[in-house]
């Protein structure tokens, strides 16, 4: 056995004996090793390091069970190394992950919603610009622009911080 692999394997030895108090760590953390070299088509590539560095990671800090899972054979080496990233969460990781991509995606983009009497979208979120239909300012006039003018679009209004900005439409 090379010495990445001998250090690769005792790396995984402690992540395991970290997350299950020793049981098992050292035969298991082999087996894992061997699983990963397998993978990688018997090679100690960079992909292969990182499969390292991210399955011992999990074990010790993210998901303790599937280490414990691993030290009891209740999970085989060759199945925890064909795992994704996402497969690897706990279900309450997956819940807080899912949770804080929806508060990011309503806090970048805002949540539109549709007010039936008015007929127009309104943005809820923290002052994100609102486009009402009725509502839009034109800079300049375009039909009275001549030939090779810029000849200016409507555009929504966006607050003050935004004035004189102009947004392209993809016109």
């Amino acid at each position: 056995m090379s010495d990445i692999r001998s250090k690769s394997a005792s790396f995984l030895s402690d992540a395991i004996a970290a997350a299950t108090g020793g049981q098992n760590a050292r035969s298991a953390a082999t087996q894992l090793e061997q699983a990963l070299f397998e993978k990688h088509r018997q090679s100690t590539s960079n992909d292969y390091r990182g499969d390292i560095r991210n399955i011992g990671l999990t074990l010790k800090k993210d998901n303790p069970q599937l280490a414990s899972d691993l030290a009891e054979g209740k999970l085989a080496p060759g199945q925890l190394v064909n795992m994704s990233y996402e497969e690897m969460k706990t279900e309450q990781q997956a819940k807080q992950d899912d949770q804080l991509r929806q508060q990011n995606l309503q806090a970048t983009v805002g949540v539109d919603e549709l007010d039936p009497d008015q007929n127009n979208m309104i943005t809820s979120e923290h002052g994100i610009s609102r486009m009402q239909e009725g509502n839009m300012e034109t800079y300049g006039e375009a039909d009275k622009a001549s030939e090779g003018e810029f000849k200016a679009r409507a555009q929504p209004k966006v607050g003050e911080a935004m004035r004189g900005i102009e947004f392209e439409t993809g016109v």
